[in-house]
């Protein structure tokens, strides 16, 4: 078995698939390779690059990515989702350091999958999972088809939704690979010297609407279809406060203390279970002191049902 691992944000260290490829190998078998897709050098570059708006964007996380009491703030899961909600809505906001970011990523996928795509699973975690997402969107929008076995997605963050109009979200953000374009031909042929001057892909819009977003969804299961019906997963804990929406044990009873909706409708749920597999899985507790731990990569590849994913996709 041979897979790609992709991170999420965070100061990931360069050997983190490491620690994932121990869990894989006690569950699936010594035969699993795991290459890992090391990015955590691109996060501080951007965050060096986009100091001024980074900052503005902290200070709209505070204000309505993580909506708690003020009695609630002084925390360091609080640090943690304010961080979260800060990445993510950077991504989105900044076009140009998102189709740098993209483009980056497919060459650094290009090179690891070294001509055997057609036999590596893609396993990618929170905004690692949505860089996944997008990219093989350009991969087929670019060469018409995308070559990887398979791409089994653990926390991804698409169900987020942005509250502003001035923001979009993760799905809005996903490049449509039906659109007319005039991008023809390989990759290499569209990069420049630098390796990030080539054509902008377009959007899909801001902030669609529920019809819209499940027509997005579609188009991207549509082409992972195109591989098989067990090539494309989502894995989601339901306590994991970054892609469901959690109500937390608080006293005067459970609520829902972040503001922004995080977690998939169940009409997205079935669009998705329609065209890929959706897999709600339920690990730790609706406590705030676990956002970090309901978060966790490697707790989501000891999930039954991520290595259910993950071996469906080599099927």
């Amino acid at each position: 078995m041979r897979i790609i691992a992709i991170h999420g944000i965070g100061d990931s260290p360069a050997d983190f698939h490491r620690s994932w490829q121990d869990v894989l190998r006690d569950a699936l078998g010594s035969d699993v390779q795991v290459l890992g897709l090391h990015w955590t050098d691109e996060q501080q570059r951007i965050a060096r690059r986009f100091p001024v708006l980074s900052g503005r964007l902290t200070g709209l996380a505070g204000r309505f990515g993580v909506g708690l009491d003020d009695s609630l703030r002084d925390t360091a899961w609080f640090g943690l989702l304010q961080s979260h909600f800060h990445d993510v809505f950077t991504y989105c906001v900044l076009h140009d350091m998102r189709y740098f970011l993209q483009t980056e990523i497919m060459l650094r996928l290009r090179d690891l999958g070294a001509g055997r795509e057609h036999e590596t699973v893609i396993v990618a975690h929170s905004l690692g999972a949505a860089l996944a997402v997008h990219v093989t969107q350009l991969e087929q929008r670019i060469t018409g088809g995308i070559r990887y076995r398979g791409l089994v997605t653990i926390a991804p963050p698409l169900g987020i939704r942005s509250p502003i109009d001035a923001i979009q979200d993760p799905l809005a953000v996903t490049p449509d690979s039906d659109l007319p374009t005039n991008i023809h031909g390989g990759l290499d042929e569209h990069l420049g010297a630098d390796r990030h001057t080539w054509a902008e892909p377009r959007d899909l819009g801001s902030l669609p609407d529920e019809a819209t977003r499940l027509a997005i969804l579609r188009q991207i299961g549509d082409n992972w279809l195109k591989i098989g019906d067990d090539a494309l997963h989502f894995v989601v804990n339901t306590n994991d406060a970054i892609c469901s929406d959690v109500r937390f044990e608080l006293p005067g009873g459970p609520r829902d203390v972040i503001l922004v909706k995080q977690g998939y409708s169940d009409q997205e749920k079935a669009m998705i279970s329609e065209v890929a597999r959706f897999h709600d899985v339920t690990f730790g507790a609706p406590k705030l002191e676990q956002v970090i731990d309901n978060h966790d990569a490697v707790t989501y590849l000891k999930q039954p049902a991520t290595l259910a994913a993950i071996g469906s996709a080599f099927a």
